[in-house]
């Protein structure tokens, strides 16, 4: 089939490497090579993501299991069975997921829950290997990429310096701001 076929077409997005997203009137998506054939028909699609780095296009339907586009394979591959809303921030095989419980993260390579939807904020640091999370009461912690935890969510504010990274964290707990390591000991900084 080719987009010319589509009589309810609403727009096309510019494209990336091979790739565009399509959308039809009625609000699916789905993705379309420069011939205009199309690769993943827009029929049970609410969202597509393109992931530029990696070319993996990433396919979600509200509430339903997350879904990929392999576009070397050539195949839709199902990511994880977890009712998800949305699925962004690819960062190589870390991806930030969404749903009406909270923000988690799981990982591309294995499909396997590295953490459950239950947090505010999720924020994987690809430079350091570390996932950044705070809770919805407010606390701050980093967990590893496996989702063992490297700091306990326990800090009022966590920022990890773009300098020395996990070497020197920003941190505020009790009222005191001052800064960790990755072992939790303070660093004097001035």
């Amino acid at each position: 089939m080719n987009i010319k076929d589509i009589t309810n077409l609403a727009h096309i997005s510019a494209f990336t490497g091979e790739f565009a997203i399509y959308s039809t009137e009625e609000g699916k998506e789905g993705i379309i090579n420069r011939k205009g054939e199309i690769v993943l028909e827009a029929n049970k699609y609410d969202y597509v993501f393109r992931e530029m780095d990696n070319f993996i296009y990433t396919v979600a339907c509200d509430g339903a299991p997350v879904e990929y586009f392999d576009a070397e394979k050539r195949e839709i591959v199902q990511l994880s069975t977890l009712e998800i809303y949305r699925a962004k921030h690819w960062e190589e095989n870390i991806i930030v997921i969404s749903n009406k419980d909270g923000k988690g993260a799981l990982n591309l390579t294995t499909g396997e829950n590295v953490l459950p939807c239950k947090y505010a904020l999720v924020s994987y640091k690809k430079q350091y290997n570390v996932i950044l999370v705070k809770e919805k009461d407010g606390k701050y912690g980093l967990f590893d990429e496996e989702g063992k935890e490297v700091i306990p969510v326990e800090y009022d504010y966590m920022n990890i310096s773009k300098d020395k990274g996990l070497d020197e964290i920003a941190v505020k707990k009790d009222g005191r701001c001052y800064f960790i390591n990755v072992k939790q000991e303070e660093v004097k900084v001035f």
